[in-house]
């Protein structure tokens, strides 16, 4: 009915035999200890190098710097290419003033022909009576007829898209060599002389004004014109170059399509990288002939 009891055996212990058993543990365990630590060391930096084991052992240093060293370097690009540029009223009854602008790389060189209006004249019509019975390809036609050259692409707008154009980038540095009090039933323009940075509204006035100021003004209108592209094509505008296609696409009446862009695009990194090393104001339009 009642179990047995079991005799335990006691075991007796001296405290200096039972503190050597407990520092054998320690001995023992402690490298378990370090070990579990340099794992988990080791997986810590394994994952802030994506798991890459060369990488986290610092195996590729050499070659990563080399990689960095190849995409850096210098984008370079060839063309040749003719544009046409005109900025005119919505209902294309009247054209404010209109360029002939040949880009040539690797020179990196931009030259500008402005258009003197007052004496286009082709097949007995006006640019003006051209684009506004034919329309942009129609101009384009005209201006090729006229000046026996080739027109690459184009690119119009009116005054409120080019003013919208020129606020996308907060406005444009150009240089005033004059002061200018003019005041007219059109409109009133105030500047002094010097660098500043002018808003659409501004800037399309200045233009305007130049444009209206015969050859000297003209030639300064191109000249305006020159410094807008220095203010595109910077090092701090590469990163963002397709959203600025991609909004001067959507703004202007143009026929340089996504295309056309990514075909460019080497040259348009060489440019903004570079910058434009050679500005020329052009007497003829023969020298905006590409080839």
């Amino acid at each position: 009915m009642f179990s047995k009891r079991t005799r335990r055996k006691l075991v007796f212990e001296t405290d200096k035999k039972s503190r050597r058993g407990s520092a054998r543990k320690f001995w023992i365990l402690l490298p378990v200890i370090i070990l579990a630590v340099l794992v988990a060391s080791f997986m810590v930096i394994l994952s802030q190098n994506n798991y890459d084991l060369n990488a986290a052992l610092g195996l590729e240093t050499e070659s990563t710097t080399e990689t960095e060293e190849e995409t850096t370097k210098a984008v370079v690009a060839t063309a040749d290419d003719t544009f046409l540029f005109w900025c005119a009223s919505a209902d294309r009854q009247e054209i404010y003033f209109m360029n002939i602008i040949r880009v040539t790389l690797p020179e990196c060189a931009v030259a500008v022909y402005p258009v003197n209006l007052e004496e286009f004249v082709s097949e007995n019509k006006t640019a003006e009576e051209i684009y506004s019975e034919f329309g942009e390809r129609g101009l384009v036609s005209a201006v090729e007829n006229q000046y026996s050259i080739d027109i690459d692409r184009y690119a119009g707008a009116t005054e409120t898209k080019l003013k919208t154009m020129i606020n996308y980038f907060g406005g444009f540095t150009v240089f005033v060599d004059e002061q200018i009090n003019y005041r007219s039933e059109e409109m009133n323009l105030v500047l002094i002389k010097g660098e500043q940075n002018m808003k659409g509204d501004t800037l399309f006035k200045y233009l305007l004004y130049l444009s209206l100021s015969g050859e000297s003004g003209r030639d300064k209108q191109a000249q305006v014109m020159i410094e807008i592209f220095e203010n595109i094509f910077t090092q701090g505008n590469v990163d963002r170059r397709e959203r600025i296609y991609t909004e001067f696409a959507n703004t202007f009446i143009t026929d340089i399509t996504k295309v056309d862009y990514s075909k460019a695009e080497d040259g348009i990194i060489m440019l903004m990288n570079n910058g434009i090393l050679r500005k020329t104001v052009l007497s003829n339009p023969q020298g905006a002939a590409g080839n």
